[in-house]
């Protein structure tokens, strides 16, 4: 796809490439300082270029960070870039770039919605002979559909990276599920092809993991009446649109018409991105009027422990412990950041740990985060788990900068 949400920004950044228009250099190159306190966890970031080049993906660095050129108009040029990297809290670096003919820049993140086909709906039932799927960019859901109505692929869109992979229901349960990765691979594509019920089971590649219930999940939207947090029970449309599929970033975002709660209406657009090698998503949510109901928050389960941690500008929320659908003694652990600024509170609800946004007329954006232990070279314990939290978190407080 040619359409590119950007993934990230450095202020006042620019990429210094040395290029000229349609030839492309032979070397390219890039300084990033990490502040003193800053993180060492990989970073992806979108950068414009000096000038435009020609669109390929055989650039390799000299070190382990990755670089991706973006096609933003489809005229097969080069507009911006996008980096992955990582470095040292209170290091720089200067990262070149070669052009070399045998490598290929791996995919490393995917999105995708996938209907059911070759049945017919019967009441709110999409019942078919056989599971077959079609991927499409743009749905709209129907109005007979709900919970478990079976007319997709596993229920809703999917997203992933080389660390892990979600799932959101996209039906008036709008929750966000967790799906555990034993590896790097992409697998989305080859999941729930066989149905319903395979994906709650462990294979090679993992296993769904986390059971929602009446929760909204890792990070989903809600809105409170009188104390209760309601999900899209009453809405009038529902609109997914994919916004990209790259080697370090995909996107898409799901629009809701007419949300109603109580006496109050409200559209939502919703922007999910998740980049290779950061285990979190990005959630942006513009709401047509400020609403002073509107929260996102994480399932709170027995038998976990929760954790949480504020800084200057973000905080977030966490759990962990013995949570997971692989087994009574599987562990997972899952976070939600927020930016101080935009949060009115915190809350108990009744299946979740909450967060009460301030009512905004502007972009609310949070992350979602989510680690499990059978990724091979993941977290392994509780202790790992809280490591990987405040290194997020400094990461989102002081971010990578340009030299």
């Amino acid at each position: 796809m040619n359409k590119i949400y950007p993934a990230a920004s450095l202020a006042g950044g620019l990429l210094f490439l040395v290029g000229c228009q349609s030839t492309l250099p032979t070397a390219l190159s890039v300084t990033v300082a990490n502040p003193q306190s800053g993180s060492s966890l990989s970073q992806v970031i979108d950068l414009p270029l000096a000038q435009p080049l020609p669109m390929q993906q055989n650039l390799r660095a000299n070190d382990n960070s990755r670089i991706e050129l973006l096609d933003n108009d489809g005229d097969n040029l080069a507009e911006a870039a996008r980096l992955q990297t990582s470095l040292a809290a209170g290091q720089s670096k200067t990262i070149r770039f070669s052009h070399d003919p045998r490598y290929q820049l791996p995919t490393l993140t995917h999105a995708e919605l996938s209907t059911r086909v070759g049945g017919k709906w019967h009441g709110s039932d999409y019942i078919a002979g056989y599971f077959g799927f079609e991927t499409v960019e743009s749905y709209d859901t129907p109005p007979q559909a709900t919970d478990h109505s079976y007319n997709l692929r596993y229920e809703g869109p999917g997203w992933e990276n080389d660390q892990i992979g979600y799932r959101l229901y996209l039906d008036w349960r709008n929750a966000i599920d967790v799906f555990g990765k034993k590896n790097s691979a992409i697998v989305l594509p080859q999941v729930g092809l066989d149905g319903y019920e395979s994906y709650h089971h462990m294979s090679d590649w993992g296993q769904d993991l986390l059971k929602v219930g009446s929760a909204l999940g890792v990070g989903a939207l809600g809105r409170l009446d009188n104390g209760k947090v309601m999900h899209f029970q009453d809405h009038r449309t529902m609109h997914y649109q994919l916004l990209e599929n790259g080697h370090l970033s995909s996107a898409f975002e799901v629009d809701y018409k007419d949300w109603k709660v109580a006496d109050k209406v409200i559209d939502v657009d919703t922007r999910y991105r998740i980049n290779a090698g950061d285990a979190a998503t990005t959630i942006e949510v513009n709401t047509s009027k400020p609403v002073d109901n509107l929260v996102t928050g994480l399932v709170k389960h027995p038998n976990t422990v929760q954790l949480q941690q504020q800084d200057q500008h973000w905080g977030y929320i966490a759990r962990y412990g013995k949570q997971s659908l692989a087994g009574d003694d599987d562990e997972l652990g899952f976070a939600l950041f927020y930016q101080l600024d935009q949060v009115a509170g915190l809350q108990q609800g009744e299946h979740d740990d909450l967060v009460l946004f301030k009512p905004s007329s502007k972009t609310i954006s949070y992350q979602i985060l989510s680690a499990w232990p059978q990724l091979k070279g993941g977290i392994n314990n509780q202790q790992d788990f809280e490591k990987l939290l405040n290194d997020k978190l400094q990461a989102l407080e002081h971010p990578l900068q340009l030299q």
